[in-house]
Order: C-alpha cells, then structure tokens, then sequence
C-alpha cells in the first residue's frame, strides 16, 4: 500500500514539472522581429563596426556570416554585435549575408547585408608611362587597368603640343586606354612633357605619363655650287630646315639678296654677285649657311665667277714681225662665232680663228667680242722689230 502512495507521489510531481515547463515555453516570445537592422558598408581596409540594440537581451540569440572575410560576434554585456572584415585585396566589391538566429524560437531568423568596397585600382604598368616619340609626333596609347573612373590632365607648360583624344572610364577591374596626340616638334630642340593620370576618388593618386620627344634637326641646300659669269647678278639656292640659320659670304664681292619662304620649311635664297673685273679666268667665293648649336648641318656654297671668253696669258704674248701667234681662247658662252678685232693693224692684224700676224714694231690691242656682244676680253700684243743688220753682217762673213 506504501508503495503505491509514492508511486502516486511520483506521478504528481512528473505531471507538475511537465505542465510548468510547457507553461514556461508558451509564455516565451521572440523579440528578434523588434530588432531595428540595417544593411553596413566598410571601406577596403580591415575595419569594424556595430549595430547596438539599446536595453536588449542578445542571450538567445546567435549570428553568423556567409563569408569567410566577415567576422560577426554578439556582445550580450553591451547588448551589440560587432561586426569585423578582413581587407579587401580584390578590386571588385564583395557581399554577404550576416544571419541572426534565435535559439529558443528556432523559427525565427533575420539578417543584414555587409558590404565591403572594393580595392580601388589604377594601374599602369611600366611600359605606358614613358614614351619616345620622332620629331613628327604620333598618338601614343596608355593602356590601364582601372575599377575607378579617372581624369586626364596635361601640363599647363605642355598644352601646346600634347592634347588628349579620347579617355574611357571603367568600374570592375578592365583594361581602358588613353590616347594622346603629340604635335610634330618645331621647337628647334628635344623636349619632355607630362600628363597626369588622376583617381577621381582620390586626387592625390596619380600616374605621370612622360613624353620624350626627339628634335631631328635638318638644314640642306641646293645646290652646293653655283656659277656665274664676269658679268655678275643674282644666284639662287634652295634651302630645306626645321631651324633658324645665318647666312653670310666669305668673299666682299658676294651678298645676300633677298629670302623668299616657299614653305614652311623651304626657301629660296638669293645672293648678289658683282661685276669680275679682274683680270683673272675666274674667282672662288663660299657662302656659309648655319646654326651655330648644329655645327655638323653647316652648309657652304661654292660659288665661282667665271670670264665666258678669256685670252690664256693675255698679258704677255710677243710675236716677231712678219712671224704669227695663235691666242688661246677659253669659250664658255656656247656659241663659237666671235669676233677678233685688232686696235691698230699696222702694228699688228688678226684673223677669225684668233691668229695674229706681227706687221710691224710695236705693241696692238687684240679684243675678242662674242656673238650676243655681251662679252669681250682683249690681249696686248707686242710685235718685236727682227734687226737686219745682224743678216747683212752673216751674210758678207760667208762671200769671204
């Protein structure tokens, strides 16, 4: 019978227990719907952050993240959770999901999203920022990497012969270009330039573009020698240069006339020679055209001023009275009908073919004129007397 009482006693207790446990379930109500959640955001760099629940028992619940870079931890004390993220290496944004879960009430779940921004990116390689362009400038293409948009900007010192032609912009790492035209060098010297690649988000990033370009200076001439008679008058040669030059005559009878620009970078020069007076076959002169920082590219034009009928050894020619002398004559006119003409025939005569005839003792001008009577060149002829005394003498020695 006493067995049976606590066995009675048992029960009642068993029974008691479970309808004050099924009474303390029921009465349980999950406030993680009440949570006021918000979606966070970090910057790249490893950083930390909270969302606090003011006067709010955090004991029944737990948090976790998708990721492996978001570290979510629940602070019951100070009634937060905290949420960690490792730097971001990457240069493209990165999200997840940070799930809060109730372990009473299993049912009940709630989460946020965490975003982390992406490494931002502007990358040139090494190659793309240092260019060498000829003195006829090209395009020159910088090619970048980039998840951010950026901005192009030209030395205020180089604007005049660097300008940019197209900029492309990007988000996500990708590969863009930047195309800058480089103006043909007329500075008369190498230059260096620079651009400026900027990060719109971050001014103070930036990339130099640098732009070396080469001045190939040229100064010909043509052509090198020039001819004139004794006459004298203008002489042209051309001149091709991409620099300022001097020009100057060596010799006094030579001087600049006149430029005339037939090009950019062709003229004309023209030159004064005065009348040959002398009484030589020709005279030799230079004229030096030059800049003196290029001595190399010095250019010197020969010019010779040449008689078009010129006597050899004018001024010594005899011939023995009744004997002839043929002159030589130098003939650059190119027509061979001249005229010979002596200045006292009684001294001395002359035939068309330039032979003189010694007449009598004395001394004749012979003038050579050419066919357009535009030259003439004269010889002093000196007719020696041949003394008959010397033959009479030879002559009675052999009768005896």
């Amino acid at each position: 019978m006493k067995a049976i009482k606590l066995f009675g006693l048992f029960l009642a207790s068993v029974i008691v227990g479970s309808s004050f446990y099924g009474c303390k379930k029921d009465e349980y109500e999950s406030r993680i719907n009440e949570l006021i959640l918000k979606d966070m955001f970090f910057i790249s760099d490893a950083s930390i952050d909270t969302l606090k629940f003011r006067h709010e028992d955090l004991s029944h619940y737990s948090v976790s993240s998708d990721s492996s870079w978001c570290h979510p931890e629940i602070q019951k004390e100070s009634s937060q959770i905290v949420i960690r993220v490792d730097a971001n290496e990457k240069f493209d944004e990165r999200v997840t999901a940070v799930k809060i879960k109730d372990m009473v009430d299993t049912t009940k779940t709630r989460s946020f999203i965490v975003t982390q921004d992406q490494r931002d990116a502007l990358l040139i390689d090494d190659p793309y920022t240092h260019f060498s362009v000829p003195t006829a400038g090209q395009d020159v293409t910088v090619k970048i990497n980039s998840n951010v948009t950026y901005t192009v900007e030209i030395d205020e010192a180089n604007k005049d012969w660097i300008a940019e032609k197209k900029v492309a912009s990007t988000r996500g790492l990708a590969e863009s270009s930047v195309i800058l035209s480089v103006a043909k060098n007329e500075s008369g010297a190498d230059r260096t330039g620079y651009a400026y690649i900027f990060n719109d988000y971050e001014p103070t990033a930036r990339v130099k573009i640098t732009i070396d370009q080469k001045f190939d200076a040229k100064l010909t001439v043509d052509p090198m020698t020039l001819t004139i008679d004794e006459l004298g008058g203008i002489v042209k040669a051309t001149v091709k240069a991409n620099i300022d030059y001097d020009v100057y005559s060596q010799v006094d009878w030579v001087s600049k006339s006149s430029t005339k620009e037939l090009s950019d970078s062709t003229t004309s020069e023209s030159f004064r020679v005065e009348e040959f007076t002398d009484r030589k076959k020709s005279r030799t002169g230079y004229i030096i055209i030059e800049n003196a920082a290029y001595d190399d590219l010095q250019q010197k034009i020969k010019v010779t001023q040449t008689r078009a009928l010129y006597i050899e050894d004018a001024d010594n020619i005899s011939v023995d009275m009744g004997k002839t002398v043929k002159l030589t004559l130098t003939n650059t006119t190119g027509d061979d009908n001249v005229t010979w003409i002596s200045s006292n025939k009684n001294i001395a005569t002359v035939s068309a073919d330039g032979t003189v005839t010694g007449v009598a003792a004395g001394s004749a001008t012979i003038t050579v004129t050419s066919a357009d009577e535009e030259h003439t060149y004269s010889a002093k002829v000196t007719v020696n007397k041949v003394e008959e005394k010397k033959e009479d003498s030879k002559e009675e020695s052999s009768s005896k």
